[in-house]
């Protein structure tokens, strides 16, 4: 044997290769280079068409890189190919999520939480599923586990943080987003949610930290300086310098306004047309004189946003009867799946379904209920986007109750121009748009009252907080059930916010 043969170097077996190749793309997409993982992941795949982990890895790459019907595919075959991995399943659950999917996705996770119960990613995940769902309850419950097992876990303590905004309590969702500050992750969007507070429950400085903010994942410049721009008006705001605040909420809302473009004109119409067809439609309820034992009612809590809604629904809770929904999707979710039994081409809105579907959806909704209770009599439902479906639920359902919330127009006007909404209210970046839709809005509302006198009510935010037990008890009357005896708890008092901004705001 010669020397030169002996320092040759032995050849690198073929699927030790492929494992390396493996490591680079995932290197390669851990480092934002998803084009070019994806090209070794493909490459791999094409080669050995059963190697689950490059599926798992094209998968991820292709959900990095926004690609998320290619990243299905790719995660549907490493789940079939490797049907017991956890960390297959939390991936797939998480594009079925992105697709709106979400009860595919919690399937899904459910799934990979049987097989890893302690794994704080797919718990995680899991959370993030009863989030979009509305179950702040069970995912602030799933949250809290992961943080036991691993306190140092930021995602679990943002997503704490943002269940606790939505259940009200407020020093958790304080603490929560404290701890990332802390821990270094000075995002934006944890800095804004800190401005949204009021400023004696909040131990940090934002208007300091905004200089060191950082963008979230995948987010662009444009809405890294948008989402900034409306935390430094939050911030300013809690400090009382209105006029600083104002000028960096004109800023901050132009800017929404030029990537939103001009709010349609096909939307006013179709509003015109709703309380039009509210105040000439007949009459018809689908009331039974005495409910049947058991059926849950549902309690429709309506305003616009930032009316007082959430504040309301809270005090109505302290009933051991009444389970919150929050905004949750049921209607959407009893719609479309009616549509489907019928083998329609699928719609969300209940005044889009033809009547003979009336009763395949009475049937589904009654279900979905049944899903999201526990023996409570009544169910409350938010969403705000139900106030054009009223007339229609009315008449379909049989055991509902409505409460229709208003406020101060200069107050709730302000609350929404200081809102970065993440979806939706097209008409939140302008004030004379703000202010048609809150007219509109409260049109409605005497339009429904009037129609609907024996099952709804109108209050007022400004009511609500001058006098939470005594409205609270005559919403419970309103659903048959009898007041809460003891200590009625503190709201939040936000009455005339607008104040120090009148002059300007109607200027």
């Amino acid at each position: 044997m010669t020397s030169s043969d002996q320092n040759e170097t032995p050849p690198v077996h073929p699927l030790l290769e492929a494992r390396d190749q493996l490591e680079k793309a995932e290197n390669m997409r851990r480092s934002g280079a998803f084009s070019e993982s994806e090209k070794i992941c493909e490459s791999l795949v094409q080669c050995y068409p059963d190697y689950a982990a490059a599926h798992y890895t094209l998968g991820l790459a292709s959900a990095d890189n926004g690609k998320f019907g290619k990243s299905l595919n790719a995660l549907v075959q490493a789940s079939m190919l490797n049907p017991s991995d956890a960390a297959i399943l939390t991936a797939l659950a998480g594009v079925y999520l992105r697709l709106g999917a979400v009860r595919l996705a919690r399937r899904t996770l459910e799934e990979a939480r049987a097989i890893r119960p302690r794994d704080v990613n797919v718990l995680t995940t899991l959370g993030e599923i009863y989030r979009e769902e509305r179950e702040y309850e069970l995912a602030a419950e799933v949250f809290r586990q992961v943080l036991e097992i691993d306190n140092a876990f930021l995602e679990a303590a943002s997503g704490l943080g943002q269940c606790a905004v939505h259940l009200g309590e407020t020093s958790i969702a304080v603490e929560a987003f404290e701890r990332r500050v802390a821990a270094g992750h000075k995002t934006v969007s944890t800095l804004y949610a800190l401005s949204e507070f009021p400023a004696e429950m909040v131990n940090v400085d934002v208007l300091s930290l905004l200089d060191e903010a950082e963008s979230d994942y995948g987010q662009s410049r444009e809405n890294f300086e948008i989402l900034k721009g409306f935390a430094l008006a939050g911030a300013l705001d809690k400090r009382g310098r209105a006029k600083e605040a104002w000028d960096a909420l004109v800023s901050c809302n132009n800017r929404m306004s030029g990537l939103i473009g001009e709010y349609p004109q096909h939307e006013r119409a179709f509003q015109a047309q709703i309380l039009a067809d509210t105040i000439r439609r007949p009459v018809e309820t689908n009331r039974p004189a005495r409910p049947a034992a058991g059926d849950v009612m549902t309690l429709f809590i309506l305003g616009p946003s930032r009316a007082g809604k959430t504040t309301l629904e809270k005090l109505i809770a302290r009933s051991p009867e009444v389970k919150r929904g929050f905004e949750n999707p049921s209607v959407e979710n009893s719609v479309r799946q009616a549509f489907l039994e019928a083998a329609l081409p699928p719609r969300e809105q209940i005044i889009q379904m033809p009547p003979p579907l009336d009763d395949i959806f009475r049937s589904i909704y009654d279900k979905e209920l049944a899903t999201r209770t526990d023996g409570e009599r009544v169910f409350t439902n938010t969403h705000p986007g139900l106030i054009h479906s009223v007339m229609r639920l009315a008449s379909v359902l049989p055991n509902v109750r409505f409460v229709f919330v208003k406020r101060d127009i200069e107050d709730i006007v302000l609350r929404i121009y200081m809102k970065k909404y993440m979806e939706s209210n097209l008409h939140a970046y302008n004030i004379e748009n703000i202010r048609s839709y809150i007219i509109w809005y409260y049109d409605m509302i005497d339009a429904l009252a009037a129609r609907l006198p024996h099952i709804s009510q109108v209050v007022s935010y400004e009511d609500i907080v001058a006098d939470p037990g005594g409205i609270t008890d005559r919403m419970l009357g309103l659903c048959g059930l009898s007041a809460v005896p003891g200590c009625t708890p503190e709201v939040g008092d936000d009455r005339g916010c607008a104040l120090p901004y009148r002059l300007v705001m109607t200027a």
